[in-house]
């Protein structure tokens, strides 16, 4: 950041999760930090306000003045950001952390039951290898890039991909979920350290289809019906039973439930996963899912299509024969 290109930068908080959003706060946290790295205080309210609006032509917004929305944060210091009260068009609607009116309910109904698979079963995670030498995709910890790896896999007497026979590999899938087309992209993980189970997701950028991963396809297959009759979320699956859930009932992307009550549910599934099923420490294990499937971050993503290399930016077979 200099004072040449200060004017256009702006900050930006993408996929916080609700936990991390009550502890550490939104904008306000990246403030915080702009601060802490030696930003001047009103520069990074710039960067966090005017630039921004000014970027989207939201020209009613991100600053203080005659003919702009009186959108207002109110915070006790320039420093830690704390806010104090909101103002929305002028009206106060929250006060030291408190909402000062209930919410407004809106019709959700139609971003709801948003699901649709085609008829899936345990046959639909069968994976044949023609060969013995795959693509995998790697896991790098604390980060969205994946690796492009080359593989010498084992496989059963029908010459399929078995978790099972490789230690330290997971199966992946990808199943299209908007039209019930029946797509569904296949691939081999490295470093998930998924055992005794699997966990589907529904939040999966940018196309949100159904991103399952596991070691067995019939707790694959028993996490996607779950995730199907959830409406959309999170499901947790090990010994063909629902060991923990959460349901994202709005485009299978959004609770309407308090953000409380959405961390809690997100701090037990993750503590299930990793207790259960043996999910490490050092990752989140449903943020890797989400990003698993994003094919414009390098190396190796996988879609409903298959096995995307973004290097050549183009679908690649498992097999490297």
């Amino acid at each position: 950041l200099t004072p040449a290109n200060a004017r256009r930068c702006m900050l930006c908080t993408d996929d916080r999760e609700a936990a991390d959003i009550l502890a550490n706060g939104h904008l306000n946290r990246s403030l915080r930090q702009c601060v802490a790295e030696g930003v001047d205080p009103l520069l990074a309210v710039t960067l966090g306000t005017l630039n921004a609006a000014e970027c989207y032509r939201l020209h009613n917004k991100g600053a203080i003045a005659p003919g702009r929305d009186a959108d207002l944060a109110i915070v006790a210091d320039l420093k830690d950001f704390e806010v104090t009260r909101v103002f929305t068009a002028g009206r106060e609607v929250a006060r030291n952390g408190q909402m000062l009116s209930a919410p407004q309910d809106i019709d959700s109904d139609k971003v709801r039951h948003t699901v649709y698979l085609s008829k899936v079963t345990e046959a639909s995670f069968r994976l044949p290898l023609r060969c013995g030498t795959v693509r995998a995709i790697g896991l790098i910890p604390n980060s969205v890039l994946t690796k492009n790896l080359t593989l010498t896999v084992n496989r059963d007497p029908n010459g399929d991909f078995d978790p099972r026979l490789n230690p330290g590999l997971n199966k992946l899938a990808v199943i299209e979920r908007h039209r019930a087309s029946g797509r569904i992209g296949l691939g081999i993980l490295e470093g998930y350290g998924l055992k005794n189970g699997a966990l589907a997701v529904t939040v999966a950028h940018d196309s949100h289809n159904l991103v399952v991963a596991g070691d067995n396809d019939a707790d694959m297959l028993a996490a996607v019906k779950d995730v199907k009759k959830i409406g959309g979320g999170f499901s947790l699956c090990g010994g063909g039973q629902v060991l923990a859930n959460l349901p994202l009932p709005v485009a299978g992307l959004m609770s309407d439930r308090p953000a409380e009550e959405v961390a809690a549910a997100l701090e037990r599934l993750i503590e299930t996963a990793r207790r259960e099923l043996g999910l490490p420490d050092s990752f989140n294990p449903l943020m890797k899912l989400v990003f698993l499937t994003l094919p414009v971050i390098p190396e190796l993503k996988l879609t409903c299509n298959g096995l995307f290399d973004v290097s050549s930016f183009s679908l690649v077979d498992i097999c490297k024969d």
